[in-house]
C-alpha cells in the first residue's frame, strides 16, 4: 500500500509543479538550519519534523482521495439495517469504492482539481461528523487501518527525502494535470503518460508511474 501512495503522490507532484514548489519550501523551512551531513544521518529527523510536514500531508491526502491505494472496502454486516430507506439483509456483504466516492461532485467541489488546500480543516471542527468520511483511504470507525499514523510517516519520510534532493518533473514537457476521472466508464486518459488503473486489492497502474527526476543544485551528495 505504501508503494502505491509513493508512486501515485509522485505522480500528482510531477504534474503540478506549483504544488511541488509549496512542499519544497516547507522542507526548507523546517530543515533550514540543518546541514546536509545532519540530514544524511536519518536519526537527526523525528517526529516532530514530520508533524510540522502539514502541507506535504495535504498533497498526500490529496492523491489518496484521487488514487486510494486500496481502491475497494468491504463489510459484512452482523443484523440487518435500514440506511435512508434501503433495507440490507442481514450478512449481506457491502463494497465501497472509494475511486467513486473521490469523484463524486456531491462531496468534493471541483474533484478533478489537485487541490491540497481542501484539507487544511482536516483537524478542525468543519471536518466533524459525516464530511469526515468523504474520503477514506484509510478505513474509518473501529475497524480503520491501525497502521495509518506509521503509513504517513513512512510516506511523508521518503517524500520529504526525494522533494529535498530531487525536482519531480512531468514524462515530456508541456503535459496537462493527468487527473482524469475514473469514476466514469468513458474516462479517456489526456495523454500516453497518464496512469491507466488497474483496481484490485492495491491500486496499480498498467502502464507504470511515467516522470523523470532531476537532482537538485543543493541536493545531498
Amino acid at each position: 500500500c505504501t508503494a502505491s501512495a509513493l508512486s501515485f503522490t509522485l505522480y500528482t507532484l510531477s504534474r503540478h509543479a506549483a504544488i511541488q514548489a509549496k512542499v519544497y519550501a516547507e522542507q526548507q523551512h523546517i530543515f533550514g538550519t540543518v546541514t546536509a551531513e545532519e540530514l544524511a544521518n536519518v536519526s537527526s529527523i523525528g517526529c516532530e519534523h514530520l508533524e510540522q510536514m502539514r502541507y506535504l500531508e495535504f498533497v498526500i491526502r490529496e492523491t489518496l482521495r484521487l488514487y486510494p491505494s486500496v481502491p475497494l472496502i468491504a463489510r459484512t454486516n452482523r443484523k440487518a439495517i435500514d440506511i435512508n430507506g434501503t433495507k440490507i439483509a442481514k450478512r449481506t456483504t457491502v463494497i465501497m469504492c472509494l475511486i467513486a466516492m473521490g469523484y463524486n461532485e456531491k462531496y468534493f467541489d471541483e474533484p478533478t482539481a489537485f487541490r491540497p488546500e481542501r484539507w487544511e480543516h482536516i483537524n478542525t471542527d468543519e471536518a466533524a461528523g459525516l464530511q469526515a468520511f468523504n474520503s477514506v483511504p484509510f478505513s474509518a470507525g473501529p475497524r480503520r487501518c491501525i497502521a495509518e499514523k506509521y503509513a504517513m510517516y513512512e510516506l511523508k519520510s521518503l517524500l520529504a527525502m526525494i522533494v529535498r534532493n530531487l525536482e519531480i518533473l512531468p514524462a515530456a514537457d508541456g503535459l496537462p494535470s493527468g487527473i482524469n476521472d475514473h469514476s466514469r466508464l468513458d474516462c479517456v486518459p489526456q495523454s500516453e503518460y497518464d496512469p491507466i488503473l488497474n483496481i484490485r486489492v492495491t491500486l496499480k497502474s498498467e502502464n507504470g508511474i511515467q516522470l523523470r527526476l532531476k537532482r537538485r543544485a543543493n541536493a545531498n551528495k
